[in-house]
């Protein structure tokens, strides 16, 4: 049926757990969606109702300490079925925003280990090439993996399972829910990229955290254990400032940002922030808490500005 609560053909009103009631209430909670067939009537009812007025959505489903206020005839709770796949679509990717989170940690510290074998003959080919890493890792995993996990593409998919006679269930990519930019891209590949970069601002901050609770907390119970004055100059030194892993990750966020602006203009704001946050914290860090670099030359700097292509002809 279509239109208003109270005008829903008869078959959806019979395969409705709805009472006629509780239609009628729920219509002037401002629910205005139809329906397209009986079979799907409640849990169509109830994304609707989800999106059209939360809170009163919020009383059709049992969670902890609060009991449901819409109920169908046998007792049970009107969205039950329909929360629970919500709230698991929302663990997923929050799982997923998790996960691109740690990896992109990861690449971090796994680049850095890398860099050392190497055997560059100077630091400043050292830093690039481990600026350069962390940023084709990074940008991998933040801007990619969700896009091919989740990207549809018939011609791709059918020539795969006739190479691998027809069982292509173990080699899932381009086989997945979104075959363009839809609504339904957006609302769950799109939120995915914007949640992972709008978190890589906590990458500038983790290291400030951790030199502040040192030198806050785990310092002052340290220092009398030093036994010469060289022991209590190496304990207040200062951690390292990693100059290539920010580029690499500042590097990330940019391209990321470029990449999908043009369908959703809110990564060119989020990406202005970090690009603000970062240089503060940076500037924070290097001046209270991290030990004195070394010299760098500008190679590093340049070579950065080539890759975004700003860099002014000599």
């Amino acid at each position: 049926g279509g239109g208003q609560p109270y005008n829903l053909t008869g078959a959806c009103w019979d395969a409705s757990v709805v009472t006629e009631g509780q239609w009628m209430s729920l219509s002037y909670a401002m629910f205005r969606q139809g329906f397209a067939n009986a079979s799907s009537c409640v849990e169509c009812f109830c994304w609707s109702l989800q999106a059209d007025s939360p809170a009163v959505w919020g009383g059709t489903w049992d969670w902890v300490g609060v009991s449901a206020a819409l109920r169908g005839p046998s007792g049970e709770a009107l969205c039950d079925s329909q929360a629970g796949t919500y709230r698991t679509f929302v663990l997923l990717q929050s799982a997923a925003v998790a996960i691109i989170l740690l990896l992109n940690v990861a690449v971090q510290v796994i680049t850095m280990l890398l860099a050392f074998f190497e055997r560059h003959h100077t630091l400043a080919e050292q830093e690039k090439s481990i600026a350069l890493s962390v940023f084709a890792g990074q940008f991998v995993n933040t801007a990619l993996v969700s896009l091919l996990v989740y990207a549809r593409f018939d011609e791709v998919n059918t020539a795969i399972e006739a190479a691998l006679g027809g069982d292509s269930a173990w080699f899932p990519l381009f086989a997945g829910s979104f075959g363009d930019f839809s609504d339904g891209w957006y609302a769950v590949v799109g939120v995915q990229i914007v949640v992972a970069v709008l978190l890589n601002v906590g990458l500038p901050l983790w290291p400030i955290m951790v030199s502040w609770t040192y030198f806050k907390v785990v310092l002052p119970r340290r220092e009398a254990t030093a036994a010469t004055q060289s022991d209590l100059n190496i304990m207040y030194a200062g951690s390292d400032f990693l100059l290539s892993q920010r580029y690499g990750t500042l590097l990330n966020t940019l391209f990321t940002c470029m990449m999908y602006s043009a369908g959703m203009p809110i990564l060119l704001l989020i990406g202005a922030f970090i690009l603000v946050i970062s240089y503060w914290s940076d500037k924070y860090h290097l001046l209270k808490f991290a030990a004195t670099p070394p010299q760098f030359s500008d190679r590093l700097a340049f070579w950065t500005l080539d890759m975004v292509k700003v860099r002014p002809e000599p």
